[in-house]
């Protein structure tokens, strides 16, 4: 993702080179963390609580947990996790990255809130806490849309010079929008000589 982000492009690359690379990036991410955390506790840093449902794990890391609820530590996990995320995307300056923590912490509040409300009294603060985290986290990105929309829109405005890049960035919009000129130009001449050959042949049908 940061090569990709750091160099110059032609404009189709950003929608299936940049956006793709950023998106897997972004869920090997989440799938590290989710993965380490069910390593932990498949090494015993769990509740008596949780060791009740049958789950399949050691006891020797139990000490691991300090004594503090299981779920603290994934309120603390959340919480950390939102910092990595949206620093980030505001270093690499690509929100599409931190766009997928929105949708695994609502895949994760939504599951706590169906499913585990009743494992712990801890479990509706996790639910509070995951909701305050998601909307700074999407106000943290909507931010970050918004500047790079501005930077793009002010071409006197120029940012550092080790803070350049991005997912919309290093693209030279002018050929953009004059390849996408041509585009709509055949296009349009396709349909109008389409429509005129089906009117020569329905006169002399």
């Amino acid at each position: 993702m940061v090569i990709t982000d750091h160099n110059e492009v032609w404009w189709p690359e950003i929608l299936f080179v940049r956006a793709p690379i950023t998106l897997y990036t972004g869920w090997i991410t989440a799938a590290t963390i989710l993965n380490t955390s069910y390593m932990l506790k498949s090494w015993g840093m769990a509740d008596d609580l949780f060791d009740a449902t049958g789950l399949d794990h050691l006891t020797w890391g139990k000490w691991m947990t300090f004594g503090i609820d299981e779920i603290f530590w994934a309120m603390l996990i959340i919480g950390v996790a939102n910092v990595i995320y949206g620093t980030v995307s505001w270093a690499e300056r690509n929100p599409l990255y931190g766009a997928v923590w929105i949708w695994a912490l609502s895949a994760i509040i939504e599951n706590t809130y169906s499913n585990k409300l009743t494992w712990s009294p801890w479990s509706m603060y996790l639910v509070f806490v995951g909701v305050f985290c998601l909307t700074g986290h999407i106000i943290n990105m909507m931010s970050l849309v918004g500047y790079l929309m501005y930077e793009e829109l002010q071409p006197n405005w120029i940012p550092a010079e080790y803070w350049r890049g991005g997912l919309v960035s290093n693209v030279d919009y002018g050929k953009m929008f004059y390849d996408l000129k041509i585009v709509m130009n055949t296009m349009s001449k396709f349909f109008v000589d389409t429509y005129a050959s089906r009117k020569d042949l329905s006169y002399f049908s």
